[in-house]
């Protein structure tokens, strides 16, 4: 990996204000996972419980992945290292998946 690594997901929001939190780690043989990078974004203002397409740059990264490791992407709503949404509520998130509502982790790969 060797780039920004981008996410794009169709959500639909039980409030305003909300974000989400990545993760991209790296998945050895035993199934123990190691951070490769992560990204947050929130949104604000946005009208509740309506479709949104929400995109998501994760840092940049430079990142071998060894033979026989996989990728996992973890997906949450808050992180301690990040400040919540002004006037944070509860809220709950929906990521819609189907012909319609695709969602996509667009990877930079080099060889």
């Amino acid at each position: 990996l060797r780039g920004i690594p981008k996410l794009q997901l169709t959500t639909t929001s039980s409030e305003k204000h909300y974000q989400l939190v990545a993760y991209l780690y790296d998945v050895n043989r035993f199934g123990l996972a190691k951070l490769i990078t992560h990204g947050v974004a929130t949104k604000l203002n946005k009208k509740t419980n309506s479709l949104d397409e929400f995109d998501l740059e994760l840092v940049a990264t430079a990142y071998d992945l060894p033979r026989g490791h996989s990728l996992m992407l973890a997906i949450d709503t808050e992180d301690i290292l990040y400040a919540r949404p002004q006037h944070y509520i509860p809220y709950r998130i929906e990521i819609h998946f189907g012909e319609k509502n695709l969602n996509k982790l667009t990877l930079p790969v080099s060889r």
